[in-house]
């Protein structure tokens, strides 16, 4: 699976996402990724104040790796995003 993330909106939604396909409860996510499940909750529903640590840390519990490359030119989502 390979997802573009533009917002803090999408992130949530993939990590939740990821999470239900993996048939995970957020307390089991959690606790794989060494948070609770009222933050995990909080993560999936506002995902802006997430450090970089715990993202990756989520990440890797999901069996995700974060890739950064540069925006494709001409793409029309580009324009509108920042």
């Amino acid at each position: 699976m390979q997802q573009i993330i533009r917002t803090s909106n999408q992130l949530g939604q993939v990590l939740q996402g990821r999470r239900k396909s993996l048939g995970l409860s957020q307390t089991e996510l959690g606790a794989s990724a060494g948070i609770s499940q009222k933050r995990q909750s909080a993560l999936e529903l506002a995902p802006e104040r997430i450090t970089v640590e715990r993202l990756l840390r989520l990440l890797a519990a999901l069996d995700f790796e974060l890739v950064i490359r540069e925006k494709t030119p001409g793409d029309p989502e580009t324009s509108r995003e920042w």
